[in-house]
């Protein structure tokens, strides 16, 4: 579904890859680790537009990614959250709903039973982060993405909003939606991944 093929990338005469490759199979669930400078938020960034490979190429089914925009990307049903929340700060959550040509109302009972029902009416700034990272994933969700990436969901998490968060990318996320989710902390991708990669500085993705 979607490849990055021999791809190369450096910054400032850094290389970050040398010749990556990934596959990501429909309805797939990859975790993707490794220590800071391998590149985990960069693999993303070159998935998703908002890097161009210094050589190689990025696949979108029989499509070339390489001379798209990150917004027509994620037309194409490829998504993506940010390590930090990219919400406005003068919306209430439910109004942030519509910001990025999605429809409610067809959604309604999916945010209902989500957790966030009670926050809707609040400003980002009156709710907690994992609501907000909820509020990230369920808008992106109302797209029906074939893929979606998520950079770092949990970081600032305790370890029991880790587990209810968990749950939560469990039993919303479509079997059929491929996921990448990018983390330092393996327990998130122990309970929600069915692969696990570990990503090493100028070496091909390895399994662990």
């Amino acid at each position: 579904m979607l490849e990055l093929k021999s791809v190369k990338k450096s910054f400032g005469g850094i290389n970050v890859f040398e010749k990556l490759t990934f596959q990501l199979e429909k309805g797939e669930r990859v975790g993707l680790t490794g220590g800071n400078g391998t590149g985990k938020s960069t693999l993303i960034n070159l998935a998703t537009g908002f890097l161009l490979p210094d050589e190689g190429e990025i696949n979108f089914g029989n499509l070339s990614l390489l001379n798209l925009k990150p917004w027509q990307i994620a037309k194409l049903g490829v998504r993506r959250n940010f390590q930090s929340v990219r919400l406005s700060d003068s919306l209430v959550l439910k109004d942030q709903f519509f910001v990025s040509e999605q429809k409610i109302l067809d959604n309604l009972e999916m945010i209902e039973v989500s957790g966030i029902k009670e926050f809707l009416d609040r400003f980002p700034s009156e709710c907690p982060l994992p609501i907000l990272r909820k509020m990230e994933v369920l808008r992106a969700l109302l797209s029906c993405p074939s893929v979606l990436f998520l950079d770092e969901p949990s970081a600032g998490f305790s370890r029991t909003e880790l587990n209810e968060f968990s749950q939560f990318l469990l039993q919303y996320i479509p079997t059929s939606t491929s996921l990448v989710i990018v983390e330092h902390r393996t327990e998130l991708m122990e309970l929600v991944c069915t692969k696990n990669w570990g990503l090493f500085l100028n070496e091909p993705l390895r399994i662990i």
